[in-house]
């Protein structure tokens, strides 16, 4: 059992990483030709900034999401089970 939740973890960590790469390979725009053009506008209007868009909440956010994850992996590890099985024979 603790040989499957470890793959499990593996591959889920695995999936993890590259959909962060997928997610960065994305963010980048990619034009044929080679060549880019940059227009730039400038708005002076005012605008509240939502927490979702705070880098820190989103720090915070993976962390508590690693340590339920870590939680939840590691379970009840402190107690150990040990069976012993008795055979009688009749003597």
């Amino acid at each position: 059992m603790k040989e499957q939740i470890i793959y499990f973890a593996r591959r889920t960590w695995l999936l993890v990483v590259l959909a962060v790469m997928n997610l960065n390979l994305l963010a980048q725009e990619a034009e044929t030709g080679g060549s880019s053009t940059t227009s730039t506008t400038t708005n002076t209007s005012t605008t509240t900034n939502s927490f979702v868009m705070q880098p820190w909440m989103w720090v915070v956010g993976g962390i508590v999401v690693l340590i339920i994850i870590i939680a939840l992996l590691r379970g009840n590890s402190s107690t150990t089970e040990s069976r012993t099985t008795i055979i009688k024979d009749k003597v």
